[in-house]
């Protein structure tokens, strides 16, 4: 079980790697696909290549300036969504904004960039709906969680079980208290009582936990 428990956690960097890989080639591919719908054709013009190549070197900037590559764990669904609208919005103003000030707008349909943005935003969003699921049902079965305990089971440490109770997105399950002044074997809220203070380094020695 732990083996299995810490498999996405030891692939984690490399979860990391391949979303900013893919994402910025959603960027490009949402470009072509807009060229496609609009202009029945694959055969792109050279200047909308470039534009297409320069928007996604911009998105490897943009996108963890968002914070888009933070711990899914520390980051709502909703919270997600608003740091992909943010990094397209600004993507699309910047882009907007080069065009005026280098007098190339006429250059560029106005329908394909407005449809490269949207159709863009909303591909974004479903692939990065797809990951979340797919995290979470890992996680409902066992894997790619990370284990929580909690020493001290005062109403400190109770409202902190309870807020991750309460976030099971968060993928952070807690395994019990230690605390001094209850007796051990019981638990408080659903959550076991594992020992006192002074347990903890012992059991963790034996069975290490992630927090």
């Amino acid at each position: 079980m732990s083996m299995q428990r810490n498999l996405l956690k030891d692939n984690s960097t490399l979860l990391d790697t391949v979303l900013r890989v893919v994402d910025p080639l959603f960027v490009v591919a949402a470009g072509v696909g807009a060229y496609y719908v609009y202009f029945d054709t694959l055969d792109l013009p050279a200047k909308y290549v470039v534009a297409l190549l320069a928007v996604a070197l911009f998105a490897l900037l943009v996108f963890p300036a968002v914070k888009l590559y933070q711990s899914q764990r520390g980051m709502s669904f909703a919270e997600e969504l608003r740091a992909l609208f943010v990094a397209w919005l600004v993507i699309a103003v910047t882009g907007g904004m080069f065009l005026f000030l280098a007098k190339r707008g006429a250059e560029f349909s106005r329908a394909w960039s407005v449809l490269w943005m949207l159709g863009g935003f909303a591909i974004h969003v479903a692939w990065r709906g797809v990951v979340r699921h797919a995290l979470r049902t890992l996680r409902r079965r066992g894997l790619n969680l990370r284990h929580v305990v909690i020493v001290g089971a005062g109403a400190h440490g109770r409202n902190v079980a309870a807020r991750l109770k309460a976030a099971p997105w968060s993928g952070l399950n807690v395994r019990g208290f230690y605390d001094d002044e209850v007796p051990e074997g019981g638990s408080i809220d659903g959550v076991p009582l594992l020992g006192r203070c002074d347990a903890v380094v012992g059991d963790l020695a034996r069975d290490p936990a992630d927090q």
